[in-house]
């Protein structure tokens, strides 16, 4: 990142790892800078989603799943599955909870 501070895949990388680490802060940092040079990269609005959950930022969760569950592309048809079964899973505890 220091020889080449606008690599949006060297950021994903950065966030992928401290996600995994359970370092949210610095994760979400490093998916930022991703969405900043490329908004819709599905992985990591995914990953700044499960982020949200995390830290129980539902509604800012829930626009960013959304985002994931609108991708047409075949490649990332895992992460709009499991973006799916999140805002499926969401709206029943929202339910749930009136």
């Amino acid at each position: 990142l220091i020889h080449n501070p606008c690599s949006s895949i060297l950021h994903f990388y950065k966030g992928r790892s401290a996600y995994e680490l359970g370092l949210m802060d610095v994760a979400g940092e490093a998916f930022e800078n991703v969405l900043a040079y490329d908004p819709n990269h599905i992985k990591s609005l995914f990953f700044m989603a499960e982020i949200n959950l995390e830290l129980h930022r539902i509604k800012r969760a829930l626009n960013l799943f959304k985002r994931v569950a609108k991708s047409k592309e075949k490649q990332f048809k895992n992460y709009r599955k499991l973006a799916i079964e999140h805002l499926n899973k969401l709206n029943r505890t929202q339910k749930d909870s009136k």
